[in-house]
């Protein structure tokens, strides 16, 4: 008992710390603009092989309204959906299972950066069409891995002209397989803080923070620090424009 509430008191002051410094970091980095005038986004979450990341995906949404986006949430989209939408979007976020290349949607399709066939999409098929995306988000198990065959998820979206993309590299929590039906709060609850922390950090500081916070209130990281983000430094914040 007193070992476990000394590792407890431990990881809360490492935490502490971690947060002071990403504040600290946080205030070096400049928070520009998006690099787009798109205000339309879109977040997408589903039920789905043991996962439910409606509740993140949908508070996401609520988050991108209060900072000045037009977002929409959808449960359960068909990737064949999102592929097309993705075209007009200025923000996209899919809180889908996932793996390297590749995320699944309730019909067993794949969004792929490139290799898949059948009824599936492979971002390679966009030429300029990203191009007013600010910010793409993979939201799931190893997407911002690389697959010999599929290629790399978030390196393809920038590829194809969006500005900033974000992925994990790792499995994360967020499906009951990995550490039960806790899993399922501990997923939409990153979600929710990172979009909450996005309203006073540009992205990376965001994704700093939120992993801090997340480690400070769990005790674990649940893969949420193996994050990749590539391209530009964006701020998600419209507001102040």
């Amino acid at each position: 008992m007193n070992a476990r509430n000394g590792g407890t008191s431990l990881n809360r002051r490492l935490a502490i710390a971690v947060t002071a410094l990403t504040v600290f970091l946080g205030a070096l980095v400049p928070t520009r603009s998006l690099a787009t005038s798109n205000t339309t986004a879109h977040t997408y979450g589903y039920v789905y092989l043991g996962t439910n990341s409606t509740v993140g995906a949908y508070n996401a949404s609520t988050y991108l309204n209060s900072m000045g986006w037009q977002a929409s949430y959808y449960n359960g989209s068909y990737v064949s959906s999102i592929f097309e939408t993705a075209k007009t979007d200025g923000l996209v976020m899919i809180d889908y299972h996932g793996g390297p290349g590749r995320m699944v949607d309730s019909l067993g399709n794949y969004l792929c950066a490139q290799g898949c066939s059948g009824s599936s999409y492979n971002l390679s098929a966009y030429g300029t069409e990203l191009n007013d995306v600010d910010f793409f988000f993979f939201d799931g198990c190893q997407t911002a891995a690389t697959h010999s065959t599929y290629g790399n998820l978030v390196d393809m979206a920038i590829s194809k002209g969006a500005w900033s993309a974000m992925g994990f590299t790792s499995d994360i929590d967020g499906t009951s397989s990995t550490c039960n039906n806790q899993c399922l709060v501990y997923g939409n609850w990153w979600d929710d803080r990172f979009f909450y922390n996005s309203q006073f950090y540009v992205v990376s500081t965001a994704a700093i923070q939120t992993a801090s916070d997340y480690y400070a209130k769990y005790g674990r990281y649940g893969g949420f620090n193996n994050y990749s983000i590539k391209g530009s430094q964006v701020s998600l914040k419209r507001i102040s424009q």
